[in-house]
């Protein structure tokens, strides 16, 4: 880029200068600013053009920047706190339905929102008792996927909801850390109602085309999955459950025929 439109867009690597390089606990001069346009944008600037830009920064663009003149200065607040980013960071490791690559994918992302000091602090793992994470890539592709076929509006335009197809895995009973195709790799069609989290998965509420029924389907489970261009179906099932009730009595337990049964034992 010409050293020119680079002028132009002095103040602006000013403003990226602070969002990376300081915080509340770091601070900045204004010969560190003219030190980085020069090495690293091209820029000539002198201290007074520096501090124009950052008054300009603080006083028209709303930025947090403490200090005065000759002195040093720092970044104060910004769009989200450390802490609140350390616990983004935390949820995302501790679900499981996003795998290891992805997890680190988006904590990679949520560094670039604090200075490279705290970025350092969100890449301190912590120790999850009992973490599984899903080995299946894409998940989050699919919950965009999910919800596209759920959407009553997509861009401002009205959208009847949809079928989705898909394959679904389940485990072996040789050997439960293993999965494959249920009914033989076939797909399954599907009207998508509801999204639901429990216990760090993600789970879809559908009408199932085949049983006629409202399933459960774990989306680490699902691949292939695909937008069908059928109106959806099913309404008038989901509507009959009590979200609390069937939640509580699907989760860990196995779909089918509610009965009361009488144990004895010693």
């Amino acid at each position: 880029m010409p050293k020119s439109e680079n002028q132009k867009l002095k103040a602006l690597y000013v403003a990226k200068f602070f969002l990376e390089n300081s915080d509340e606990n770091h601070s900045v001069s204004a010969g560190d600013i003219t030190d980085f346009l020069k090495d690293e944008c091209g820029i000539t600037a002198d201290r007074r053009s520096i501090y124009r830009d950052i008054a300009a920064l603080r006083d028209g663009f709303g930025m947090d920047i403490e200090g005065s003149q000759g002195g040093r200065y720092r970044l104060m607040s910004r769009q989200f706190h450390i802490d609140d980013l350390k616990i983004l960071a935390e949820c995302v490791r501790a679900a499981k339905f996003i795998s290891d690559s992805k997890s680190n994918e988006i904590i990679e992302s949520l560094e670039s929102l604090c200075s490279i000091y705290e970025a350092d602090e969100l890449k301190a793992d912590v120790f999850l008792v009992d973490r599984v994470k899903t080995t299946q890539k894409g998940t989050l592709s699919i919950l965009s996927t999910i919800n596209y076929a759920m959407a009553r509006r997509v861009d401002g335009k009205p959208h009847d909801p949809q079928k989705i197809s898909f394959k679904y895995l389940h485990y072996t009973i040789d050997d439960i850390r293993s999965t494959v195709d249920s009914r033989k790799g076939a797909m399954h069609t599907a009207s998508p109602f509801r999204l639901i989290l429990n216990d760090g998965f993600y789970y879809l509420l559908a009408f199932d085309d085949k049983a006629k029924a409202i399933w459960t389907f774990r989306i680490d489970r699902m691949r292939e999955v695909k937008l069908i261009d059928e109106p959806r179906e099913g309404l008038s099932e989901y509507s009959k459950i009590d979200m609390q009730q069937y939640t509580q009595r699907v989760f860990n337990m196995y779909n089918g025929e509610r009965n009361r049964v009488t144990l004895s034992f010693t």
